[in-house]
C-alpha cells in the first residue's frame, strides 16, 4: 500500500520543518547562513506551489480532453507532453534550489548537503528511486489508473510518458 507522499499528498507540514531543522542542526550553519538558506527555501517553495498549480491545471484539462465525445489523439498527446514538462520542471527547479544552497556551504558542511541530495533525489537512493528499482510506475500512473476505476488512462499497448 502506498504511503500518503507516494500517492502526490503533501507531507504533513511538521515533518518537512523537522527534518529540515534536524539538517541544520548537523550542518551547524552560521547566523548569515541561516538567513540566506531560509529565503532560498521560501522563494522555491513559494515557486514549486506555483509550479505544482500549473501542473494540476494541466491534469484536469487532460482529463477533460479525455471526456470529450470524440476524443482528440492529437491534443491529448500535447497535453501529456505538457504535463510532462510542467513536472520536469518542477523536478529541475529543486535541484536548482539544491544547488544554490550548496554554493554557501563549507566544504564539510556539502559533504553532508551531499548526502541529503542522495537520500532525497530521483537519481539518488531515496525512496523514489527504490520504487523504480522494485518494478512500480510512479505514483501519478498509478493515481491515474485509480481515478479511471482501475482502467489505465492510456489503450493497450501504449507507452505512457513514463516509459517512452
Amino acid at each position: 500500500m502506498q504511503d500518503m507522499e507516494e500517492m502526490g499528498a503533501p507531507r504533513p507540514a511538521h515533518e518537512g520543518v523537522v527534518g529540515m531543522q534536524q539538517m541544520m542542526g548537523k550542518l551547524k550553519l552560521t547566523d548569515e547562513q541561516k538567513k540566506e538558506i531560509d529565503k532560498i527555501v521560501f522563494d522555491a517553495e513559494k515557486q514549486a506551489i506555483a509550479q505544482r498549480a500549473k501542473v494540476a491545471t494541466a491534469r484536469l484539462e487532460l482529463r477533460q480532453l479525455f471526456k470529450a465525445d470524440n476524443p482528440d489523439k492529437s491534443a491529448i498527446e500535447k497535453k501529456i507532453n505538457e504535463v510532462t514538462d510542467l513536472s520536469t520542471q518542477l523536478h529541475i527547479n529543486r535541484v536548482e534550489g539544491w544547488f544554490t544552497i550548496n554554493k554557501l556551504l563549507t566544504p564539510d558542511q556539502q559533504k553532508i548537503w551531499k548526502h541529503v541530495l542522495a537520500m532525497h533525489s530521483p537519481m539518488g537512493h531515496g525512496k523514489f528511486a527504490r520504487q523504480f528499482e522494485k518494478g512500480r510506475q510512479h505514483p501519478q500512473f498509478d493515481r491515474h489508473t485509480r481515478m479511471n476505476g482501475g482502467e489505465s488512462c492510456c489503450p493497450p499497448n501504449s507507452q505512457t510518458p513514463a516509459q517512452k
